[in-house]
């Protein structure tokens, strides 16, 4: 596996309409651009939750980058891309302020939306303790709209937006706390209050289910959906896919459940179409498994085809697992227990080939041994159709000055960048809480990430 050097711009708060300086060297570097949070923001561990979203606006398309410190903090909204122009200067939405301020919980999660409700550009972040969603649109971003969702349950602990438009909704959202502890997973689709969905089927093993969720879109009318429950000594995904009818009536139907007894397994979930075959493919990692030795964690990540999804119904029928990547160390990065390989998931296409890649963090890896400074791998789509090579050729992105617990990929995302013919491709983004940072990585070297096809993206040849 490659190592990539990343040539460091750091860019402050500029006016807007100034873009970033054009590199002066490119020699191979990989390019990245480092966000660091408004003067006045109150928390050091900017970075610790990152989201990536885009849509049409004014006739433009115009993509997005999240970022905050976790829970109780505000957070800020930044242009990446408008009508093809690299921006990342001023935020566009401030998160939480004199006049609107945050709700105990809230940015835990962000989810970032193309549309709402008839609304365009949009980000929202939930309460945990009062259930309250908050979002605002850019069509608008003078005004909040405010959805009362369940309290006393840790809702919006976890979210997920959808990447386009579909009669499913918005977005899904989990709750660890609902029914005493088990947990539970919610539907968000118009106005109205987040709806549950009936995952009873797939109940069992496991607690605080919804602790982690991950969506993806099957056809116009079905999405599949998997959420984590690594409460309890049992742990257990469950995934299924959720129908709606004509009337927006939704039908869930579990379709997998998979257990183990690893710290945290589960608590880091993705779906993409890793090898566009037009089925949605499952990925399962591991939390960072806190107060447990690094050595018991799963650093492993276990991918699940589409196509050999189980029938519906039940956890009875397998879906067995297509592949596993593990973390291997290259001579600049370590990427041993501690790195908590897999404990951040994401999905985007990166290089534009029309088959999703897989974002992993490793915020812990130790490079040009300086420890924790944290790494980010991407792994390819594939060919394959049983997935049996996912997770060859991927590229390890690290910073080419390393900083001591950085945590570089502490979270991950995926935001619109520019188009080539029918296909756009995915910038990456990984929050660096430890230096207050997010990194959007604008090249990796993954094959196909070349600045011939995509030239103002600095992405360099890889060949």
């Amino acid at each position: 596996m490659r190592h990539l050097a990343i040539l460091t711009l750091v860019l402050a708060v500029v006016a807007p309409g100034c873009v970033p300086t054009e590199f002066d060297d490119r020699r191979g570097e990989a390019a990245i651009i480092d966000v660091q949070p408004p003067d006045d923001y109150p928390n050091q561990r900017f970075g610790a939750v990152v989201a990536g979203y885009g849509a049409t606006l004014t006739g433009a398309f115009s993509s997005r980058v999240a970022g905050s410190a976790g829970e109780d903090t505000p957070f800020t909204v930044y242009p990446l891309y408008i009508d093809g122009e690299l921006r990342l200067d001023t935020p566009t939405i401030d998160g939480c302020d004199t006049e609107s301020p945050c709700e105990i919980g809230s940015s835990g999660s962000l989810v970032g939306m193309p549309t709402f409700s008839g609304r365009t550009l949009c980000i929202a972040t939930a309460a945990t303790e009062g259930g309250q969603i908050k979002i605002k649109c850019e069509d608008d971003a003078t005004r909040f709209e405010t959805i009362a969702g369940p309290s006393a349950i840790r809702f919006g602990v976890s979210g997920t937006g959808l990447r386009a438009s579909h009669a499913f909704g918005s977005a899904i959202y989990g709750a660890p706390g609902d029914m005493g502890g088990l947990g539970g997973v919610y539907r968000l689709s118009g106005g109205s209050p987040p709806s549950g969905l009936d995952l009873s089927m797939g109940s069992g093993v496991g607690r605080e289910l919804g602790t982690e969720v991950a969506i993806g879109i099957i056809d116009a009318d079905t999405v599949l959906i998997a959420a984590g429950a690594p409460g309890a000594t049992d742990k257990r995904v469950i995934a299924a896919t959720v129908d709606i009818d004509a009337t927006g009536a939704a039908t869930t139907s579990v379709v997998g459940c998979f257990d183990s007894t690893s710290p945290d397994y589960g608590a880091a979930l993705a779906i993409g179409d890793f090898n566009g075959d037009g089925m949605q493919d499952l990925a399962i990692g591991s939390g960072p498994a806190e107060g447990s030795p690094a050595e018991s964690r799963d650093a492993t990540i276990h991918i699940y085809s589409g196509a050999a999804m189980g029938a519906p119904g039940s956890c009875v029928d397998g879906w067995s697992e297509a592949a596993t990547i593990s973390c291997p160390d290259t001579p600049e990065v370590t990427c041993d227990a501690n790195a908590l390989f897999g404990s951040a998931l994401a999905v985007g296409d990166v290089n534009a080939d029309g088959r999703d890649d897989l974002i992993v963090g490793a915020r812990g890896a130790t490079v040009d041994d300086v420890t924790g400074a944290g790494a980010v791998y991407i792994f390819p789509g594939v060919d394959d159709p049983d997935l049996r090579s996912f997770g060859m050729g991927g590229q390890a992105v690290v910073h080419s000055s390393p900083t001591r617990g950085a945590e570089i990929g502490f979270d991950v995302a995926a935001a619109p960048g520019l188009s080539t013919g029918a296909i756009r491709r995915d910038e990456v983004i990984a929050g660096a809480p430890g230096v207050n940072r997010i990194y959007v990585m604008l090249c990796t070297g993954v094959d196909g990430d070349s600045v011939s096809d995509f030239d103002g993206t600095r992405c360099q040849p890889t060949n």
